[in-house]
């Protein structure tokens, strides 16, 4: 009895695999074949995710996770693409706070990491990105408006190059960087 419910089930099973590889769903012969895809697109790559990536490895994580409970730091990231869409120059929020400084470090070596990519974004040619990064604590829901939150929120805007002054800005969704507390 057991051996015929698992042979049941294994026929069952393999049938159902066999129509998913097939990728036509077949009907009554006066129906329409309808094709499946069964391929996804490909998803462009988000500049966001690389960005914070350089910067998670560049950062001083020790000194991001010795940030208080309610502390949270803001700041902006603005990526200027050349003609070509790649990365040219990066800034960052005017007057960042001596904390986030210490912990992100943005320094020429920084910089350099961002002008090594060898990706090219063509829906960047010519243009700034820019996007907000706020750095908090993992389930931390909390805000401490003595923090250097504020100070962040009020110089978000970074100065720009000359060269850079008059190019067209995308802004792009906001970036938020939970932390876990290692102990």
């Amino acid at each position: 009895m057991k051996k015929s419910i698992i042979s049941i089930l294994l026929m069952a099973a393999w049938s159902f695999c066999f129509a998913q590889n097939k990728g036509e769903i077949i009907g009554q012969p006066d129906s329409i074949p309808v094709h499946i895809k069964l391929n996804q697109p490909v998803k462009s790559l988000d500049i966001r995710e690389l960005i914070m990536n350089i910067i998670a490895k560049h950062s001083d994580r020790n000194l991001l996770y010795k940030t208080k409970k309610g502390h949270s730091y803001m700041m902006s990231v603005t990526v200027s693409f050349n003609i070509e869409g790649k990365i040219d120059t990066v800034y960052f929020s005017n007057n960042m706070s001596s904390d986030l400084k210490a912990i992100i470090r943005p320094n020429p070596e920084l910089i350099q990491k961002f002008r090594s990519l060898r990706f090219t974004f063509p829906q960047y040619k010519g243009k700034l990105a820019m996007f907000l990064v706020i750095f908090k604590q993992e389930g931390d829901n909390v805000l401490d408006y003595d923090s250097q939150f504020l100070n962040g929120f009020n110089n978000l805007w970074p100065e720009f190059s000359p060269k850079d002054s008059n190019t067209p800005i995308i802004l792009l969704k906001s970036y938020l960087n939970e932390f876990i507390i290692r102990i």
